[in-house]
């Protein structure tokens, strides 16, 4: 069931289409981009996080995280009271995501400042480009509509 969960996110992944190709692997679903970071600079491993939301994938990372905690608490679920849906783990691993990205911009927005308004947008920017990255957690329009449910080949898990 597990590994159905993540083809599942292979699938969003596929559709992100992030500039550089990363292998999925156990400990990148795991680390996400810690992993590079560790690769690239062994020193430094948090550099890479501490620019805030401005790293491609962000959300991706947060989606993987909340898809190991929601197949872990199911798991736990299933092995003490026989109860288990893989769909139902997507699908809260999803909205939680979507969540964490509405309360991430609210506080974006909640901190603007007229001292430095050029910062301000491009801290917006940043934020747009990956939450909003080719309409999978949300549109935007002249306010960001966020997608409450997840696209339905990421939950079909029927055409695994």
């Amino acid at each position: 069931m597990a590994q159905r969960a993540w083809v599942a996110f292979k699938r969003i992944w596929s559709q992100w289409q992030a500039p550089e190709d990363v292998t999925i692997t156990w400990p990148f679903m795991l680390l996400g981009e810690a992993v590079k970071e560790r690769e690239e600079d062994p020193l430094n491993l948090l550099a890479y996080h501490q620019g805030g939301f401005t790293y491609l994938r962000q959300p991706l990372d947060i989606l993987r995280s909340l898809i190991l905690y929601y197949l872990w608490s199911k798991r736990c679920r299933k092995h003490f009271d026989d109860q288990y849906s893989l769909k139902q783990v997507l699908t809260q691993a999803w909205v939680a995501t979507v969540e964490v990205g509405m309360a991430t911009w609210k506080a974006v927005r909640a901190h603007r400042t007229n001292k430095d308004p050029a910062n301000q947008s491009s801290i917006e920017l940043a934020f747009r480009q990956e939450w909003l990255h080719l309409n999978i957690f949300g549109k935007d329009d002249a306010t960001i509509r966020w997608h409450f449910l997840p696209p339905l080949y990421f939950t079909n898990l029927s055409n695994d």
